[in-house]
C-alpha cells in the first residue's frame, strides 16, 4: 500500500476529501438533565439540532481516535514481544534477529530506482536531483527495512497467541435508507456496512479490496451496500457512477464497479462504453441508458443524502450507522463488526 516516494512528498492517509459540506449527524439519545427551567428539565435532546450534531461529530472523532491511539501502542508492544520472543528462542539478541531477518534481506535500491521515483515525483520534490538523490535513497532504504519487519512479524503473529481485545465505544448511529442500493454479501444480515465512494479516489480503490477482505471473514452475517459520492475534483467520476447505475440494470454492477476502480485513469465515455462489452453487457441496452440519463437520479440522491449524513470526502463507511473516520485499519474493523455480533447474539 506504501510507496518509497510517499516519504519524499507526502499523503494524507484520511480519505479523498469534499471541496464542501457540513456534517449533519443524527441526535444522541437522551441522558440526565443538563439543566432546569423552574420544574422542567432540558436534556441534549432539547439542545438546538445544530447544536447536537457538532457534538456527535467531535464525540465520534474522539472515541475513534483513541480507539486508533490504542491500536498503534498495542502494534508496537506486539511487535517488541514478538522479537524478543523470537530471539530468545533462537538464543540472539533483538539487534541480532533483526540483522538476519530484516537487514540482511533487504536490498538497497540502486540508482535508476531512485531516479525514477524523483522524475515521478519532481515537481513536487522541487529541488535538483543532485540535492536530494541520497536522502530519496535513505528513504526508501528506511521503507523497505520497514516493510520487511512488517512481512517479518505478520509471520510471527501466526504461530504466536495474538489476540485483540480492545475496548471498542458505544458511537452515534444514524439512519441510513439502504432502499435498492447495489448489494452484496448476507442476505439476512447482522452487520450493514454501507459505503459511500468515488471512482477517482485512490483511497476508494484500497477501501474496496478491505471490503472484499471483511465479505471473506464475515460471508454469513456481512452485508455491504454501495452508494454514490463523486467530489467535484473529480471530473469523470460522476459520469463512472451513473454508467455503473446502468450495469446495474442488467445485474452486473460489481463487475461493472471493480474494472472502474481498477482503471481510474480511464474513465472517458469510450472506456465507459468498453468496460460495458468486457463484462458481456448488452451494448444496445447498455449505450440506451447512458443517452437517457435516468440513472443521475440516483447518484443525485445518493449524493444528497450523504451529505445530509455528514459524509465530507471517501471513502466514507457507516457500520451499522455508526461512521467511520476515514479507512480503519482491519484489526480495528475487526474489533466493531465483531462487537455488533456480540450485541446481536
Amino acid at each position: 500500500m506504501k510507496k518509497a516516494f510517499l516519504l519524499v512528498v507526502g499523503l494524507s492517509l484520511s480519505g479523498c476529501a469534499a471541496l464542501s459540506g457540513t456534517p449533519q449527524p443524527a441526535a444522541a439519545p437522551k441522558e440526565a438533565p443538563l439543566g432546569w427551567v423552574g420544574q422542567t428539565p432540558i436534556y441534549r435532546s432539547d439542545l438546538p439540532k445544530d447544536i447536537r450534531g457538532d457534538l456527535n461529530t467531535l464525540e465520534n472523532e474522539h472515541e475513534q481516535r483513541r480507539l486508533h491511539l490504542l491500536w498503534l501502542g498495542l502494534e508496537d508492544r506486539f511487535t517488541e514481544q514478538l522479537l524478543y520472543d523470537e530471539a530468545l528462542k533462537r538464543g540472539q539478541t533483538v539487534d541480532e534477529l533483526k540483522k538476519d531477518e530484516i537487514e540482511a534481506k533487504v536490498k538497497a535500491p540502486d540508482e535508476t530506482e531512485v531516479k525514477a521515483i524523483y522524475a515521478a515525483n519532481k515537481s513536487a520534490i522541487g529541488v535538483p536531483y543532485e540535492q536530494v538523490g541520497a536522502f530519496i535513497k535513505s528513504q526508501m532504504l528506511a521503507e523497505r527495512h520497514k516493510l520487511q519487519e512488517q512481512a517479518f512479524v505478520e509471520a510471527l503473529k501466526e504461530t504466536a497467541q495474538v489476540r485483540y481485545t480492545l475496548p471498542v465505544p458505544e458511537l452515534p448511529r444514524m439512519e441510513i435508507n439502504v432502499g435498492d442500493a447495489p448489494s452484496q454479501g448476507a442476505e439476512k444480515p447482522l452487520v450493514t456496512l454501507v459505503e459511500y465512494s468515488d471512482f477517482q479516489c485512490p483511497y476508494c480503490a484500497q477501501a474496496t479490496e478491505v471490503v472484499k477482505q471483511l465479505l471473506e471473514i464475515y460471508p454469513n452475517v456481512l452485508k455491504v451496500v454501495f452508494k454514490d459520492y463523486p467530489l467535484p475534483q473529480h471530473a469523470q467520476a460522476y459520469d463512472a457512477s451513473v454508467a455503473a447505475h446502468c450495469a446495474n440494470e442488467q445485474n452486473k454492477f460489481w463487475p461493472y464497479h471493480d474494472l472502474l476502480f481498477k482503471n481510474p485513469q480511464a474513465l472517458a465515455g469510450a472506456d465507459l462504453k468498453r468496460y460495458a462489452q468486457d463484462i458481456g453487457l448488452d451494448e444496445k441496452g447498455f449505450d440506451q441508458c447512458l443517452s437517457s440519463g435516468h440513472t443521475k437520479t440516483i447518484v443525485d440522491a445518493h449524493k444528497s443524502e450523504g451529505e445530509k449524513l455528514g459524509v465530507q470526502g471517501t471513502p466514507a463507511l457507516f457500520i451499522n450507522g455508526m461512521k467511520l473516520i476515514g479507512l480503519l485499519p482491519m484489526p480495528l474493523l475487526r474489533a466493531i463488526i465483531d462487537r455488533e455480533l456480540a450485541q446481536a447474539s
